[in-house]
Order: C-alpha cells, then sequence, then structure tokens
C-alpha cells in the first residue's frame, strides 16, 4: 500500500511520540498539474562548487548587483564580498578578485549590509559605515555645512554649498581631507583659517560637528538605501535613525534624523521594501513612508504599527511580495513571521517554533533569500545553536539543512548570497571560500551530502503490525539504507542496505527492504549520503495487523 505522508515537511514536536518528522537537505516540490506520478516529491537540495579562496576570512557579506560609474557596469555583473576586514571585487564569473581596502571586523565577525546608489556602494561593517565611489573608499562623518571652496593661504571662499555663519569660528573645517581650524567669520562666503590652506581651487569642503580636528564619524549597526536616501541605524542601540543628503553617502548632517516613536524599544533592525522603511525593534515594529517634506523626510505610516518585534536582526529579508522576520513580543519569541500588508502571518510551525525555543540565543541567526527551479527559499542560520532551516515560500514548508562534517550534521557552509555571473554566488561562513550554488553538484564541494526523511508515525490503535516489505521509490541518491524506531522515535536500530534494487537507465528506481519485524508504532527513517541525484517520488508498505 501507499506510505501516506512519507513525502513531507520536518516537523518535530517536543513530544516526539507524536511526531517526529524531519526531512535533511531535502525538500518538498508539489506537482502543478495533478498528472503526476505522485503529488509531491522531495527533491535533493544543491550542492556547492568551489570557485576560489580569498587571503582573508570569513566571509562575512555579498552584494550582486550594477552601479553606474562602476568597472563592468555597462550590462554586466558586479559583485562586492566582505572577508574578514577587506573588502573586494569580485570578477572573471566568480574565479578572480582584486582588493578595494580595510573596512574592519569585530571577534563575533558581525555580519556586514549593502546599500547602493547609482554611484556609491555603501556598508556597514563592523558598528562603521564605508564609502565606495570607484575612487576613494572612506567613511563619512556628520557635518555642519559642505560644499567647494577656493583658497589663498588662510583666506577662503565659497563656491558652492552651505553658506558660512559665525558659530563656526573655533570650529574645525576639512579642505580636501585637510582639517583646519575657523579663525573669523568674515560674511557667508568668505572665512579665515587659522593656519594656511595654501592656494586650492573647486575643492569639497565639511565644516566638522566634533569641535576637534577629528571628523564625527558616522556609526551603522544596518543601512537601508529608500528614495534617494541612504538610511543607518547608529551602533549601540537607539530609537533613532539617521538620514544622509540625497544620493550622497558622505553627507550626513547631525539635525538629518528620525525616531521610532510609537513604543519605547530601540530599533534594533531595518528593511527598505516596496517604497517602505521597516524598523523594528525587539517588541515592535514600524513602517515609514517618504512625505516628500525637505524638513521631515520620512514619518511613521499610522495605519502600519504591528505588535511583533525581532529577534534576530540580520533575518529580516524580502520575501514572496512580503517581508519575513524571526521575532517574536512581550509574551516570547521565536516565530517566524510573513507580512501581509501590515498584519503579520505567522509562517513558522509549532515544531520550527520548538526547535527555535530550544536553542541559546537567536540574535546571531543570520538569513538570505535566493530562488531556483521556481522555488523562493528563506534561508535561516543559527550560528550558536549550530542548524540551518529553509523555509519555502512557494510550497509553504519548512525542511532543514545542513553540511556533514562526517560525523554529525553542522549548519550549511554558506551564510550570504547573491546572484551573479548566471550563477547562485555563496560565501563561507568559516573560511575565505566562495561557491557555486548548484542543484546539478552533488557534493558540498567534494563533501558527500547527507540527505534524510524520518517519516511519521505507523500506529493502527496500538496494535500489533507487521512489516513484510518496504519499498522505496527514488531516482538516483545512489544506496539508500533504512532503520526504523519501535520506541516513539527514540531510538533507531543500525541503518541497513536494501536487499534489492531494481535499476533502470543508471538510475535505481526502487529500493527494497524485506522482514522488518513488528510493532506498535513505527517510525521509518531513510538516509542517502552518495554524490547522486535525489529525487524521491513515494514509499510502499506491505504489512498487516494483528488483533492485540
Amino acid at each position: 500500500m501507499n506510505f501516506d505522508g512519507f513525502i513531507g515537511p520536518s516537523y518535530t514536536t517536543r513530544g516526539a511520540n507524536f511526531d517526529c518528522q524531519r526531512t535533511v537537505n531535502l525538500y518538498l516540490e508539489v506537482d502543478e498539474t495533478g498528472k503526476g506520478k505522485s503529488p509531491a516529491a522531495l527533491m535533493g537540495t544543491p550542492g556547492l562548487t568551489t570557485l576560489q579562496t580569498l587571503p582573508t576570512s570569513p566571509i562575512r557579506g555579498i552584494w550582486t548587483g550594477l552601479i553606474d560609474n562602476l568597472p563592468g557596469s555597462s550590462g554586466s555583473d558586479l559583485c562586492y564580498v566582505v572577508a574578514g576586514s577587506k573588502l573586494y571585487q569580485i570578477t572573471s564569473s566568480g574565479t578572480s578578485y582584486s582588493l578595494i581596502g580595510d573596512v574592519g571586523d569585530d571577534a563575533s565577525h558581525s555580519p556586514v549590509q549593502f546599500a547602493v546608489n547609482g554611484t556609491q556602494l555603501v556598508l556597514s561593517s563592523a558598528g562603521n559605515l564605508w564609502v565606495w565611489d570607484n575612487v576613494t573608499l572612506q567613511k563619512p562623518f556628520f557635518n555642519n555645512g559642505t560644499g567647494t571652496v577656493n583658497t589663498a593661504g588662510t583666506a577662503v571662499t565659497l563656491v558652492t554649498g552651505d553658506p558660512f555663519d559665525a558659530t563656526q569660528v573655533g570650529s574645525y573645517i576639512r579642505i580636501n581631507g585637510v582639517a583646519y581650524q575657523i579663525a573669523a567669520f568674515i560674511d557667508t562666503t568668505h572665512i579665515t583659517l587659522g593656519s594656511s590652506a595654501g592656494t586650492q581651487t573647486g575643492k569639497t569642503f565639511y565644516v566638522l560637528t566634533s569641535g576637534t580636528s577629528t571628523p564625527d564619524y558616522v556609526t551603522a549597526a544596518q543601512v537601508a538605501f529608500l528614495d534617494t536616501y541612504f538610511i543607518v541605524i547608529p551602533s549601540g542601540g537607539t530609537k533613532s535613525y539617521y538620514i544622509s543628503a540625497p544620493n550622497d553617502a558622505l553627507n550626513w548632517s547631525p539635525l538629518d534624523y528620525q525616531r521610532k516613536a510609537a513604543f519605547p524599544d530601540n530599533i534594533a533592525s531595518i528593511l527598505a521594501d516596496h517604497e517602505e522603511l521597516w524598523l523594528w525593534g525587539s517588541e515592535t515594529t514600524e513602517v515609514h513612508r517618504n512625505t516628500g517634506s525637505a524638513d521631515v523626510v520620512f514619518q511613521r505610516d499610522p495605519g502600519a504599527f504591528i505588535h511583533q518585534g525581532i529577534r534576530a536582526p540580520f533575518t529580516a529579508c524580502s520575501l514572496a511580495n512580503g517581508v519575513a522576520w524571526v521575532g517574536g513580543d512581550v509574551r516570547g519569541n521565536a516565530i517566524a513571521w510573513l507580512s501581509e500588508g501590515y498584519t503579520p502571518r505567522r509562517i513558522s510551525t509549532h515544531a520550527v517554533e520548538t526547535q527555535w525555543a530550544g536553542y541559546s540565543t537567536l540574535v546571531d541567526a543570520v538569513a538570505f533569500v535566493y530562488t531556483q527551479d521556481g522555488h523562493q527559499f528563506w534561508v535561516i542560520s543559527f550560528p550558536t545553536a549550530d542548524a540551518t532551516w529553509v523555509y519555502d515560500a512557494t510550497s509553504g514548508q519548512w525542511h532543514e539543512r545542513g553540511w556533514w562534517n562526517g560525523s554529525a550534521q553542522s549548519r550549511v557552509r554558506y551564510a550570504y548570497h547573491g546572484y551573479v555571473f548566471g550563477m547562485h554566488l555563496v560565501g563561507d561562513w568559516q573560511n575565505g571560500k566562495l561557491y557555486s550554488l548548484d542543484p546539478t553538484v552533488y557534493t558540498d564541494a567534494g563533501t558527500a551530502i547527507h540527505r534524510m526523511r524520518t517519516a511519521p508515525h505507523i500506529s493502527d490503535e496500538e496494535k500489533w503490525s507487521f512489516y513484510s516489505r518496504f519499498r522505496l521509490a527514488n531516482r538516483g541518491g545512489g544506496a539508500p539504507t533504512l532503520a526504523w524506531s519501535d520506541d516513539l522515535g527514540a531510538t533507531f536500530n543500525t541503518a541497513r542496505a536494501a536487499s534489492s534494487r531494481r535499476i533502470s537507465s543508471g538510475s535505481t528506481q526502487l529500493s527494497e527492504w524485506r522482514r522488518l519485524g513488528r510493532a506498535r508504532d513505527r517510525v521509518f527513517r531513510v538516509e542517502f549520503s552518495d554524490a547522486a541525484q535525489c529525487v524521491i517520488t513515494g514509499a510502499y508498505i506491505d504489512m498487516s495487523t494483528g488483533d492485540g
């Protein structure tokens, strides 16, 4: 008979005697025609091909896309990667690189976020903000005025930009990267310096806010770009976010900020999505919009307030025409949410939430979204828990992914993603390796991919069931093994190779196990560890049930 329920998602509850299903390195695909051999199948997750190893590590962020004034932007892909403290441009289909410069790192190798306009690549790294414009990699700072000037010794004449004023006397002005103290205010277009700046023409200036010759640099826990403005949440925790000048990540005023206003929790994460700025605190979420006002650029949408916050700041992603995040509120946490308008819909299951609730922390989780073969996957890795969970927005189901280290399953090797050069580029969280994530590759850079499906319980009112045969319909996957549990999923026997296999055109089509004993409650588990394609279309059981 057909084993109903063998094809399914991961669903292990707190009590394994209730449900202990696991789907590892396999994902559910539904037959959209309704005419297939089975309503759904389990497909093998993609493998990894090593493209290159960067000289610094680990990979902390990947950005891909087009920027108007950067090399290769004329219809070609661009790729930037942060590995350790270094920013690299990746070229030649991922197989070569050039070093841009140092953007800093921290002890936890925190994730790097990117934002771009047409001319600038901006990134937050280790609490600092960096701007790359294809000429200079630099940290922006707050200013009380900017523009261009001409200099003649100590005399400075404004050419373009913000006018001078008397309150600037005694502070410092940075001209062409060098700081000078302002000695006297003449008028709105003329000042005198305390030391000579020589003869310079049309040089960029910034009036510093620090009161010293050292700039007050913009800090950034995260960065976004929306409606010509770069937006940062400062490091250290605050209810405010800062807004750059239009299309200029080097121009920041300490007066250009807005606040998360409706609840006292600090901003933990930001995301620009569908012309809206999402702001998460630990307990609540707000959505801000561009008001069109030069004085108050963004304001909270009064109809967009959500009583759910975020627990893992780097899990917020655009997903399935909404926004997804791992969050919670004052009542609890470890729930995955997906926005439907401004109403959060719970997309995690009780089983997934049970697993996450057992993790010692969620705050270090990282996530990305990629689309492959019509599936949109939200990949969430939990470093402390050493686990990876994936939500398939196409099927609405969860599965697990992992890397087999030879004796146990750990989280997948990749934590960051970009689509570039016609492939899914991912980076290793432990070293400087860049990989191609490819469904036609059946190893993780040479390491076997361990795939497993633990099926639902089989029980008929706790009567004895006698199992004469188990058959697995699969294409590829190599030689599967079968194990089972007769103690409600607590322990499993030693896995057995198939008694026989029917092979067609070089691919296993049907694997069979006989004489499987009896049980009042049984859980079957199938495993694969061969470097081969894996598609499971179903399972079949020959069994009979006794009276006692």
